[in-house]
């Protein structure tokens, strides 16, 4: 939503961190898992440009449907409605978890 809490927050400071990991894996004969991790870190832009807006939302959705009516019409009822933050990255590091 555009309204609330996290929206106030990232207005008041736009520095943030992204982490992903993967599923991890079990080396043979060992009972640990090993994860591998990626954190951002950078700072979230506010898009507010409405055709930008249309034209991610479209690309994203043609990734679990290619009924371009239906895209167009979601977008055209609710894309006014969509938040979209981009992060600029300005840092980023990985590492290998091995735990125990």
């Amino acid at each position: 939503g555009k309204l609330g809490h996290r929206l106030d927050a990232l207005r008041a400071c736009d520095k943030v961190s992204f982490c992903v990991y993967d599923e991890g894996y079990t080396e043979e004969g060992d009972w640990v898992k090993n994860v591998r991790s990626v954190i951002v870190f950078g700072r979230v832009e506010i898009l507010d440009d409405a055709g930008l807006i249309a034209d991610i939302t479209a690309r994203l959705s043609r990734k679990f449907t290619q009924d371009e009516e239906y895209i167009a019409e979601e977008i055209r009822n609710h894309g006014h409605l969509t938040l979209l933050l981009k992060l600029v990255p300005e840092h980023i590091c990985g590492k290998l978890v091995k735990e125990s």
